[in-house]
């Protein structure tokens, strides 16, 4: 189980992890039709699998903290051209909140909150990055990572930022900046993030991943994430 913390002003998201094997396929009978249209087009069966975990954990979360049954939750992908691919904004019971979800490999993990938020989870990979990779992640004099677990680490932070920005990967990752405090930023006039590293009870070195909240300055969340009622189900 996560650690948590408490603050007054501005907990940390309410994060779930779950594999694609925990997934129950009986869940599908939670997504509306357009979700299932869109996952009976997916030809690989894994990447059929994530997409169905991510859609059910995020319905599952959200009705747990907007005290709603999951059936009775919405998600609405339409994106600014009008097509059905943007980020999920909830609907229905779950109304008002924000969410975000990512999944690699095995691995599903989903935040939410009241803000802006973005998650992301990053596999490590064999080998270390590319020359030509690393000038495309580095902000300008950002020190490069160490080995491939510190790359996945430092993509999933900017990316769980990107997501909470909501622009993702169309904004160039060398714009965005890690800072030691935690904080996350992406150059003159963009919101501020809060970053913080998800670490299961039983860290293990397959995948690194981290949650991000746009939040003022003078609204630093507590120094953990707020875990659900029960156990985190362990990456």
């Amino acid at each position: 189980m996560l650690s948590s913390g408490a603050s007054p002003v501005a907990p940390w998201p309410r994060v779930r992890w779950g594999t694609v094997g925990e997934v129950d396929p009986r869940g599908e009978s939670l997504l509306d039709a357009a979700e299932r249209e869109r996952l009976a087009a997916l030809r690989a069966p894994a990447r059929r699998a994530r997409s169905l975990g991510a859609a059910v954990l995020m319905r599952e979360l959200l009705a747990e903290v907007a005290g709603c049954r999951p059936e009775e939750v919405g998600l609405d992908r339409t994106c600014g051209c009008g097509e059905p691919h943007g980020r999920p904004v909830p609907t229905g019971g779950a109304a008002g909140w924000c969410v975000s979800a990512s999944h690699s490999g095995p691995f599903v993990v989903v935040a939410v909150d009241r803000q802006p938020v973005g998650v992301d989870v990053e596999l490590v990979r064999d080998e270390a990055p590319s020359r030509q990779l690393l000038q495309r992640v580095l902000a300008p004099g950002e020190e490069p990572p160490l080995g491939a677990a510190g790359f996945a680490a430092l993509w999933s932070a900017k990316e769980a930022y990107l997501k909470a920005l909501g622009t993702g990967l169309s904004t160039p990752m060398a714009s965005v900046r890690v800072w030691g405090d935690g904080s996350v930023s992406a150059g003159r006039g963009a919101p501020r993030g809060w970053l913080q590293e998800l670490v299961p009870s039983t860290p293990l070195p397959v995948a690194r991943a981290h949650v991000c909240r746009l939040v003022g300055d003078d609204l630093r969340p507590a120094s953990r994430v707020g875990e659900t009622d029960d156990d985190a189900q362990e990456a």
